[in-house]
């Protein structure tokens, strides 16, 4: 540790600052902890990278995105008459179509800075596809296995990163976070409510650890509800169904701990049309257990 000041004697004593544990014990805010190092006239202790002990390690302040979009990929072959025996489909010729319309039903402002992928070949598609404006201006695409859809049925299970490596259209991607169990569907990958909570809350915490102002996910319909929390609708399965290429957008709550939950803006939420789960994501929960709990 090292030390800052800062103009003012108020404020959360020494405690856990940004994951370093300090003699006083108490969490203190990271957007306190940032504001009193910048204004700069009191002393606090700020955390070095433990590798280069000369240099402020500037990740422990990185602030959540101001805002995360969150899209359902376009339609893919197994949406089309109940074909979840395909493995790992790719988009259809109408799921090509949606993802070509995306950019003009897209708002433009703010601006995104970043793309987060399933590694999924539809959500590779759609992402590719869609945001092939914000892609071709140099926006990075993350391919993050935690966003892989919920089921073990053979449409919603990923292929090697080797075979996805050699594929000419997902050329120049970084599949280095798929793992060789990233498509087994078991252990942290299971389809089983448990590990399926377990894994979306990693996923936004990734979400939240990112130093970016608008971070884009493309993923999937079933797993969009554990990623979202959001459980409300009518019938025996829960959450509402997202229309192929639909986008909802969040902030992250303001909130102490290791949780990170996602808000929807009051502006996502009109645009939204509720409407019944659909067949592919009635299919989905009957097969991790048609329920969240």
């Amino acid at each position: 540790m090292t030390e800052c000041t800062t103009s003012e004697n108020s404020g959360p004593p020494e405690g856990v600052i940004a994951g370093f544990q300090t003699p006083g014990g108490v969490a203190i805010n990271r957007s306190w902890l940032l504001m009193k190092y910048l204004t700069a006239k009191t002393t606090i202790p700020i955390p070095r990278s433990p590798t280069a002990p000369n240099k402020i390690n500037l990740l422990h302040f990185t602030m959540a995105p101001t805002l995360v979009t969150l899209v359902r990929h376009g339609q893919a072959a197994h949406n089309v008459d109940f074909q979840h025996h395909l493995h790992d489909t790719y988009l259809t010729p109408l799921g090509e179509s949606q993802c070509q319309s995306l950019p003009s039903r897209f708002p433009a402002e703010p601006p995104v800075t970043l793309l987060v992928s399933s590694p999924l070949k539809r959500t590779l598609q759609t992402t590719l596809i869609g945001f092939a404006p914000q892609v071709q201006s140099g926006v990075k695409i993350e391919v993050v296995p935690e966003f892989q859809e919920a089921s073990a049925l053979p449409c919603d299970t990923g292929s090697p990163r080797e075979v996805l490596e050699k594929e000419e259209a997902f050329k120049g991607l970084d599949f280095s976070r798929l793992g060789d169990d990233w498509d087994s569907k078991k252990g942290k990958w299971a389809p089983e409510p448990e590990p399926l909570r377990a894994r979306a809350k990693e996923a936004r915490n990734y979400l939240k650890s990112l130093d970016t102002s608008h971070v884009v996910a493309v993923l999937h319909g079933a797993f969009l509800h554990y990623l979202t929390e959001d459980w409300a609708g009518d019938g025996s399965f829960p959450g509402t169904g997202w229309s192929n290429t639909e986008f909802r957008s969040y902030t992250f709550k303001d909130e102490e701990g290791d949780n990170a939950t996602l808000v929807e803006t009051k502006e996502s939420h009109e645009r939204r049309t509720e409407h019944p789960l659909g067949n592919t994501e009635m299919k989905e929960f009957e097969e991790v257990g048609g329920k969240k709990n």
